[in-house]
């Protein structure tokens, strides 16, 4: 083999017959040229799970390192880099032919949205760059929506507001449930609108919601008390205001007694019961009724009955009647009665308007009351 080489020469003396042994240090050279060896590596790029990676689990990524020649390598740089990927190792050394297996352990964001990489692994000695490439997916996966509660209490009103957060790395529709009773529904408006399911025998507010990855956006649930309390003092004070303001006196009217000629309405008695409904006494009663033309009235009163004060007759108003009653007692009744006979056979219906009462308050003040409508019809 060519080389510096170490030859032990023997020396023999032909008088005495001893020997001397020298090392001698020699040059061999061989006539062909030593070939030089340049590093020359192959890597290969090993991922777990298909290249499809759970940005919430740690993800073993194994690189594969294979000396092509006989020539022993040290500090062998390995990078690896991506658009999310950024780290890098050395090798201490790589025997001649030898192959070797390094392993980087890498995390993501566990929020990283779902997206397509390219890993990038290079292999750099004395100034040559060996180079492999491939392709990963960073998939996405769905919870459910997180949820946080928060009871707002105020005058007479109670706000359930509900934190809702996408914890999840992409778009995602999930449903949130917030349990109520049939009562509370009455009670309960929602923001933005629920609608009512029942599940198990539970009553249920539910929300459905669209959220990117990482958005938060809240709903709630009021139970008040406010519309309730207001109806019921307006209805209070409806009735209040009804019994103050109404009328004390309240005029009845219908008919009897009617007779038919030629298939129709002839005449009838008009009776109409005047009462007072308070506890008090009204002075001063004005009763005042209007008898169309096609009528006439009969006056021929009966006896015990309150005749009226007036009768006029207008050519085309018809007939008014005004009877006058100076005081009226506490829950006392007065019964007012005429009989009306018509000019012709009346067919089909009828109509006397509505009567007019007037009353003088305590204080002075005139106020107005009315009968119904009465309508015959044959």
């Amino acid at each position: 083999m060519p080389g510096r080489k170490a030859v032990k020469v023997l020396l023999k003396s032909e008088t005495t017959g001893e020997q001397i042994g020298k090392n001698l240090n020699v040059n061999i050279k061989s006539e062909f040229a030593i070939p030089k060896y340049e590093p020359s590596l192959i890597l290969e790029i090993q991922f777990p799970s298909g290249g499809k990676f759970d940005p919430r689990e740690e993800q073993r990524i194994r690189v594969k390192i294979k000396n092509k020649n006989v020539l022993s390598l040290s500090d062998v740089k390995l990078e690896l880099k991506s658009n999310l990927i950024q780290t890098e190792t050395y090798l201490d050394s790589l025997g001649p032919l030898d192959t070797e297996f390094k392993d980087f352990v890498i995390s993501f964001d566990p929020s990283e949205e779902p997206q397509e990489d390219t890993l990038v692994v290079s292999a750099v000695i004395s100034n040559k760059t060996f180079v492999a490439i491939e392709d990963y997916e960073i998939i996405p996966y769905y919870v459910e929506f997180k949820e946080e509660l928060t009871v707002e209490k105020k005058f007479l009103r109670t706000d359930n507001v509900i934190k809702v957060t996408n914890t999840g790395n992409a778009k995602h529709t999930d449903t949130v449930k917030h349990k109520t009773t049939w009562l509370k529904g009455l009670i309960t408006s929602t923001k933005p609108r629920a609608k009512t399911i029942i599940e198990d025998g539970q009553r249920f507010l539910q929300w459905e919601l669209e959220l990117e990855s990482g958005e938060s956006t809240e709903v709630r649930a009021i139970n008040s008390y406010r519309g309730w309390i207001i109806l019921l003092i307006l209805i209070i004070l409806g009735v209040v205001f009804y019994y103050v303001l109404r009328s004390p006196i309240v005029i009845t009217k219908n008919s009897s007694g009617v007779s038919m000629k030629e298939g129709g309405i002839s005449d009838f008695k008009v009776v109409m019961h005047v009462k007072n409904r308070t506890n008090k006494s009204v002075n001063n009663i004005r009763i005042i009724d209007r008898v169309p033309k096609i009528a006439n009235v009969i006056e021929d009163f009966e006896v015990g009955i309150l005749k009226p004060s007036k009768i006029i007759k207008h050519e085309k108003r018809g007939t008014l009647l005004k009877w006058v009653i100076e005081s009226l007692e506490a829950n006392d009744e007065v019964i007012i009665s005429y009989r009306i006979k018509s000019r012709l056979s009346i067919l089909g219906r009828f109509v006397l308007p509505r009567s007019i009462g007037r009353y003088t308050t305590k204080k002075g003040k005139e106020r107005l009351t009315y009968s119904n409508v009465l309508r015959l019809s044959v």
